[in-house]
């Protein structure tokens, strides 16, 4: 496993804000998704989350993190104000599924192509690259 660039920083900056929820929303179940994100130590910026034993269904998985985010914050955030952050077609069909913005990186197996031609709102190198959208400096806290 290896850290993404970007991913670290984009966090930390994420996490100073007390307007910004962060949660994690993976097909992965949950055991193997943490054991995943403690080798980074990145468990922490991740309270809740959705994940697939939710659902096998990965466009099941944002309205469940939408309550558990209603749970732990007791704001009810509208898919609007959410944004989903993914790296495969999958997580650009569960943003459209649900009506929320995907920012899609790609660092995965799906080349920056396809996942702007699956509709992705924007669609980075990585996340060094998130300042060079138009309107994330303010969005993203950078």
């Amino acid at each position: 496993m290896r850290l993404l660039p970007g991913v670290q920083a984009v966090l930390e900056r994420l996490a100073e804000r007390p307007e910004v929820s962060l949660a994690l929303l993976t097909g992965n179940w949950e055991p193997g998704a943490r054991i995943k994100l403690s080798h980074f130590d990145l468990n922490g910026f991740f309270p809740f989350g959705a994940f697939g034993c939710d659902s096998a269904d990965r466009c099941e998985l944002p309205p469940v993190a939408l309550e558990r985010a209603y749970l732990a914050t007791g704001h009810r955030f509208r898919p609007a104000e959410t944004l989903i952050v993914g790296d495969s077609l999958n997580d650009v069909a569960c943003g459209q599924a649900n009506g929320i913005p995907v920012l899609a990186v790609a660092t995965g197996h799906t080349p920056a192509a396809a996942l702007a031609a699956a509709g992705a709102d924007w669609v980075v190198p990585d996340l060094l690259a998130m300042p060079a959208i138009p309107g994330a400096a303010p969005l993203f806290g950078l």
